[in-house]
């Protein structure tokens, strides 16, 4: 059995020249998508934490403390609804603020949904409700969207019932209220027309 020498010359040779093509020609491509692929799944995981954490500060919110209470306890519910409360404001304008970071990892309706909510909860905190409406209103916003992106695609009912409940739910956040209309009219002034009534 004799060795050609050309041939194992031609396979060290090949074998070089596709070991390089490998490691300057695909694999930074590959490592560009690895890494675009994790920074989604951080991006929709964080997105994921922030809606959990603006439901766990709103939940506080919207409990009521019976009246008999210990007025030490009432006073320490009344700080620490104070202190959910501000937590609130920042995780909405958390939320606001970094959904270029995760909005660039949705597609379609999820995409819309998500956008239209992140800017629905800022305006319920800046409007004029009481804390406990807006703690309701942000409730019936991110529990929806929570199950929308986090529901498995084959699970497409629970999904589109999660839809058709935030799409209501943004629908009765952008119709003003009665009181609204009234305080509106009060002023002299006619409640803006929503979206619905154009």
């Amino acid at each position: 059995m004799t060795i050609n020498l050309a041939a194992a010359v031609v396979a060290g040779v090949t074998s070089i020249v596709v070991t390089l093509l490998v490691e300057y020609a695909a694999k930074p491509r590959l490592e560009a998508r690895k890494e675009r692929i994790l920074d989604a799944v951080r991006a929709r995981r964080k997105l994921t934490a922030t809606l959990l954490d603006i439901g766990l500060a709103a939940a506080v919110l919207r409990e009521d403390l019976p009246a008999i209470a210990d007025p030490v306890v009432q006073q320490k519910v009344r700080a620490e609804r104070a202190r959910q409360y501000k937590r609130l404001e920042e995780l909405g304008q958390e939320l606001v603020d970094g959904s270029g970071r995760y909005l660039v990892t949705l597609l379609g309706l999820p995409r819309r949904l998500t956008a239209n909510a992140a800017f629905a909860v800022l305006g319920v905190l800046m409007s004029a409700r009481t804390r406990r409406d807006q703690a309701e209103a942000i409730t019936g916003l991110v529990t929806p969207l929570a199950t929308v992106l986090e529901t498995p695609l084959w699970r497409l009912l629970k999904r589109g019932r999660a839809a058709l409940e935030l799409t209501r739910q943004l629908a009765a956040i952008q119709e003003p209220s009665s009181e609204e209309r009234a305080g509106g009219a009060q002023n002299g002034v006619e409640a803006p027309p929503t979206k619905l009534s154009q």
